[in-house]
């Protein structure tokens, strides 16, 4: 089967503990704090799956947190020894970083130390998480590869009420790659503080929403954070405000189905921040995510 490959672009080594030295600046943009007061809600009830190089379990970040882990690397645990899954776990669910820190979030090893990995594995890992009542899948990977099982696969996902996102892809080019290319899949491309596409970010058609993914920090290996970019990084960046969305219409509701998954992607779409080229661009998609925007959409309806 071909190779898969992440999608990280490695910003400031630099590594900290301190809480009061992260830069929060991707909170600020998207509102989360406020979220988190407004609506009361934090992901709960809702099931995230990442698919990606692991999680480290024993990171103090995800201590007491609903987590469930699983490899589908052959001879491989679920442990992350690559630091690239642990990063997109934090940042839906580890304590400081997370944006979703009280959902249930699902660990589907699919690529190794090196960050490679195969279709089969990644299928096999989707086929897992229909099991499971997927509400988001987050997969900060992609290769030029269209594979036909796959896009079944998610598009199963979507019709049963999932949303699947997927990293763009960091080689600065339209060349379409997949997952992020399949119909039923939201293609995240990266934005910076300011709200400028990031220089790395792939582009097309396919594009749906650009999130922050330029120096944000999340959990790494051995308890501590780092600052990355990469379309990566607004994958789950995404994943993590949409989580906040089911959450909240769970607690308003008390029910989660296709029509309310209709309408989160509505929200995401029509609260976004037109940026770039007036309208839908290739660029953008519809625009930067707008957390505050977003959930005020939600609850309109």
């Amino acid at each position: 089967m071909p190779l898969l490959k992440l999608n990280p672009v490695w910003g400031s080594k630099t590594r900290i503990l301190s809480e009061t030295l992260l830069d929060f600046w991707d909170f600020e943009q998207l509102g989360i704090k406020t979220i988190w007061e407004k609506y009361g809600v934090k992901g709960q009830g809702v099931n995230v799956f990442v698919l990606d190089t692991g999680i480290d379990s024993t990171n103090i970040s995800f201590a007491n947190h609903s987590i469930t882990a699983k490899s589908f690397v052959e001879n491989e645990t679920p442990e992350d020894v690559h630091g690239h899954g642990t990063w997109c776990c934090g940042k839906i669910n580890a304590d400081k970083v997370g944006i979703a820190p009280e959902c249930h979030l699902f660990s589907a090893k699919v690529m190794d130390a090196s960050g490679y990995g195969s279709d089969s594995d990644i299928n096999k890992a989707l086929t897992w998480a229909l099991e499971n009542n997927p509400q988001i899948i987050s997969m900060s990977l992609g290769g030029y590869n269209l594979d036909k099982e796959q896009e079944k696969l998610c598009a199963k996902i979507f019709e049963n009420g999932g949303i699947v996102l997927a990293a763009a892809g960091n080689e600065k080019t339209d060349e379409k790659t997949y997952p992020a290319a399949f119909k039923n899949v939201l293609a995240i491309t990266a934005i910076d503080q300011e709200g400028n596409k990031a220089d790395f970010n792939n582009y097309g058609q396919h594009v749906a929403v650009a999130a922050p993914g330029v120096a944000c920090y999340s959990t790494i290996l051995n308890n501590q954070f780092r600052k990355m970019s990469g379309t990566s990084m607004a994958t789950p960046v995404t994943a993590g405000l949409i989580a906040l969305g089911i959450s909240y219409i769970l607690k308003k509701k008390q029910k989660y189905g296709i029509h309310e998954r209709d309408l989160i992607i509505q929200a995401l779409e029509k609260s976004a921040v037109d940026l770039g080229e007036p309208g839908f661009d290739i660029y953008y998609g519809f625009g930067g995510i707008n957390g505050l925007g977003f959930m005020e959409h939600i609850d309109q309806d």
